[in-house]
């Protein structure tokens, strides 16, 4: 081998070779849209409820001016005072909780204790074991609040947020 073979042989190992992440750029400015676009967004929302044993002292302090809720597999209870029915709200035709019609006549109760100059703003929910979880916070959605129309806008007024969660015995 002659010389001059070895000086180009090392030349060419110290020679710097450029990287081509043209590809990997594209592949970049493709997929970092798309996972951004494919996130789902989630709200969480809490439920501020007061415990069992809460709602106890709760009852001890007004006997009978309860205002309750049964969540039975046949629809909604209301009972006021705590133990009087006020009125059931079967399920639909389709086997679904009417909670629109729960929520208008809660709305309504309010509107009632207004009147009276009684200021009510706490519910106890009594449910079984059995209810789906969805149902009761289904539920808990439409006792806290009511969707109003104000000056074209949709507002949450306010109907009974403290709730007092309880079970009922089948």
């Amino acid at each position: 081998m002659s010389r001059n073979s070895r000086v180009h042989k090392r030349q060419k190992k110290n020679e710097e070779v450029d990287l081509n992440i043209t590809p990997f750029m594209n592949l970049m400015i493709v997929l970092v849209p798309v996972l951004l676009l494919s996130m789902v967004f989630t709200h969480i929302r809490i439920h501020d409820i007061q415990l069992p044993e809460l709602s106890q002292k709760i009852s001890e302090d007004e006997p009978d001016k309860e205002l309750q809720l049964l969540i039975q597999a046949e629809g909604f209870e209301v009972q006021y005072p705590a133990g009087k029915p006020l009125k059931t709200f079967p399920l639909n035709a389709d086997k679904q909780y009417e909670y629109a019609q729960l929520s208008r006549y809660l709305r309504d109760i309010k509107a009632t204790f207004q009147e009276k100059n009684i200021e009510k703003d706490s519910i106890t929910l009594l449910s079984s074991d059995t209810i789906p979880y969805q149902v009761l916070v289904k539920t808990l959605d439409s006792i806290k609040f009511s969707v109003e129309m104000v000056d074209g806008e949709k507002v949450n007024a306010e109907l009974f947020p403290a709730v007092a969660l309880g079970s009922v015995a089948l």
